[in-house]
């Protein structure tokens, strides 16, 4: 029965590549991270925002500018809206992406906390967005 199910979780992993969109910003290349973030800014939506940022990732510390950039588009959808109780649970939250990296060196981390903190807005985001 494991090994079943070992067969049919790495046969779908091999899957999963020729699913994934490519980022539209060719890698390596130059002003890479500008690039993208210029992409992320020029988007009109959290949802398109935080999918350029995963589908651009690349665990390192470029990532850290892509959340940015993300994180600030979706604020859009909650800032000045929270409630106090709200805004405790948000600053709870992205103090646990912090504590969940403390610690750690290298820029695998660093990209990491960031998009731990890029969930947590995004999640901010979808509470107070209309339902379209």
């Amino acid at each position: 029965m494991k090994i079943k199910f070992l067969a049919t979780f790495m046969i779908a992993s091999l899957c999963l590549p020729a699913f994934a969109e490519d980022c539209p910003v060719e890698f390596p290349g130059e002003s890479y991270s500008d690039k993208v973030v210029s992409l992320i800014e020029n988007t009109t939506s959290c949802w398109a925002a935080t999918k350029l940022a995963d589908i651009c990732a690349i665990g390192a510390t470029a990532d850290y500018y892509t959340t940015v950039a993300a994180r600030a588009k979706c604020a859009l959808d909650y800032k000045g809206k929270l409630t106090p109780e709200d805004q405790k649970i948000l600053t709870a939250l992205h103090k646990k992406c912090e504590a969940k990296y403390k610690g750690q060196q290298g820029s695998m981390y660093l990209s990491g906390e960031s998009f731990c903190h890029l969930n947590v807005d995004r999640l901010f985001s979808e509470l107070y967005s209309p339902v379209d």
